[in-house]
């Protein structure tokens, strides 16, 4: 047989084997044009508004050399028949999804990724199915050249639930009328996904930005160019747990608030810090501490309620405030956020705010909106909702 015999056979015999091979796994397999997976496995949480929170991301990549348009989004349990856990509608796919650039967009370009911010509602812990999967439905624009667009549905991003309790950790502050600001499950923390060393991810995903306001619910008493002005300012962040103190940070400069500082580096952002091993793969954030002003050094083994240093205004800090999250890992970029429960703490009721207090920073001596808690004061191991304000024990 000649070369050229011998050529044209293969060819025509591993198009045949292809073509065996996709009829046999027509059942089971398919070209899906969007590749899905979740940032880490979600893990839900009692939030102190009464509802279990699941809060998670889908890394969506359209595989194809054409616009895709994501038009619904089906959460379903594989374990429970496939039922439907909720429905994500093209109206709410847009400004969950993270584009390059900040774009606002349900359209992914050709090879363009995505990340989806999905938050999940239950109001009892046994309707959170232990595994969930995704129905997806796409639009593609000219699939083949000029072939009108198509509406295709796949199955992507299948994950497990992990249902364990989360870490119960002890209060981080003492004292009444604190501010749980920026807390889940959507708040700048949750969208402050970061590419880290050839992957993403959300450190901050259940952080809480803690301010405090005086007796008359006015966030600075006095001149609110100065640092002083504000009720948090020096006030003792404590150990939420006995832990090894992994890192900290203490010679970044305090700088005086109403605005962001420029040349902010990820080495920087977090200002004056502390990292806490709280063992069993958990580590505590606590960040923007006053300079000099940390008690504790790396190495150290500390005691819950143990003062590691002052709220301060250092780093990424436009006023005075304590930064603090659970991650799993001693990096506070290269690390995804797990929620915790605090043991114990009083509500005391709820500022009223659509922007996570920014308004109210700009008038800073002006009274801020309280609505009275008008439920249980006394919660155990729950989180705290967004703006809600609490008292920790003494």
């Amino acid at each position: 047989m000649t070369s050229a015999r011998v050529r044209r056979f293969c060819a025509i015999f591993v198009l045949s084997v292809v073509s065996f091979v996709a009829d046999e796994a027509a059942a089971t397999d398919e070209l899906t044009p969007v590749l899905s997976s979740v940032l880490s496995v979600p893990q839900p949480v009692l939030q102190s508004d009464g509802h279990w929170k699941l809060a998670y991301e889908l890394d969506l990549t359209n595989a194809s050399d054409s616009p895709l348009t994501i038009d619904n989004i089906e959460v379903l349990a594989p374990g429970r028949d496939d039922a439907i856990v909720a429905s994500i509608a093209a109206d709410l796919i847009a400004p969950n999804l993270a584009l390059p650039g900040g774009q606002k967009s349900a359209t992914l370009g050709p090879a363009q990724a995505g990340l989806l911010f999905v938050n999940l509602t239950f109001d009892r812990p046994g309707e959170i199915p232990a595994k969930l999967v995704h129905n997806i439905t796409v639009t593609i624009s000219n699939p083949r050249g000029s072939m009108p667009p198509q509406s295709v549905e796949h199955r992507v991003g299948p994950t497990n639930v992990l249902l364990a309790a989360p870490i119960v950790i002890g209060p981080p502050l003492r004292g009444d009328r604190w501010i749980a600001g920026a807390s889940c499950c959507d708040s700048y923390h949750r969208r402050a996904a970061l590419p880290i060393n050839g992957r993403r991810f959300l450190a901050q995903r259940f952080a809480i930005d803690w301010i405090r306001i005086d007796s008359e619910h006015r966030l600075a008493s006095g001149d609110p160019a100065r640092n002083e002005s504000y009720p948090q300012f020096g006030a003792e962040a404590l150990a939420v747990a006995n832990a090894t103190v992994v890192h900290v940070t203490d010679d970044i400069p305090q700088q005086a608030p109403g605005s962001f500082p420029s040349g902010v580096t990820i080495a920087t952002a977090d200002g004056n810090s502390v990292v806490l091993d709280l063992g069993g793969g958990h580590f505590a954030l606590y960040a923007h501490f006053q300079p000099a002003s940390i008690r504790v050094h790396e190495g150290q083994h500390v005691k819950r309620g143990q003062v590691l240093g002052l709220v301060g205004n250092s780093g990424n800090s436009d006023a005075p405030h304590l930064h603090f999250h659970v991650m799993d890992g001693p990096s506070p970029l290269a690390s995804n956020g797990q929620p915790y429960v605090i043991d114990a703490f009083e509500l005391q009721g709820q500022a009223v705010s659509a922007d996570d207090l920014e308004s109210q920073l700009k008038k800073a001596q002006e009274p801020i909106e309280i609505v009275p808690e008008s439920g249980p004061a006394q919660r155990t191991k729950e989180l705290p909702a967004d703006l809600t304000v609490v008292r920790f024990p003494e």
